[in-house]
């Protein structure tokens, strides 16, 4: 069967639903809930003789979203990145002598952003 190219994760996943709702009669809200999921990253190296294996984690990164909107004219929303603060290696070390220094997904985001179109 082989083995996975470096850098390439066996199994990959996606998930999101999306909820709208009627505030008032200038005002529509919608709810949105994500999710992706990567299976832990292989990087196969040889130096010499000797065969060097580095993994990153496995990752699930899930994202929430509130907001409202007025027709086009402009919309707030309320969002959260990474909702369960998961702290994995989102790859493997991309050099043999790395100190251990390998991508990291970001913290837990709590933010809000607001649109305005003119």
């Amino acid at each position: 069967e082989g083995e996975r190219i470096n850098f390439s994760a066996e199994y990959t996943a996606a998930i999101g639903a999306e909820y709208f709702f009627t505030v008032s009669e200038e005002l529509q809200g919608h709810l949105s809930l994500g999710a992706t999921y990567s299976s832990d990253q292989v990087r196969r190296d040889l130096a010499g003789t000797v065969r060097t294996l580095d993994e990153s984690d496995d990752i699930l990164n899930a994202r929430l979203s509130l907001g409202v909107e007025s027709g086009d004219k402009w919309s707030a929303n309320i969002f959260v990145e990474n909702l369960t603060d998961e702290d994995g290696r989102i790859g493997p070390a991309r050099l043999r002598f790395s100190l251990g220094e390998t991508p990291r997904l970001r913290p837990r985001t709590i933010g809000v952003q607001f649109n305005y179109n003119y």
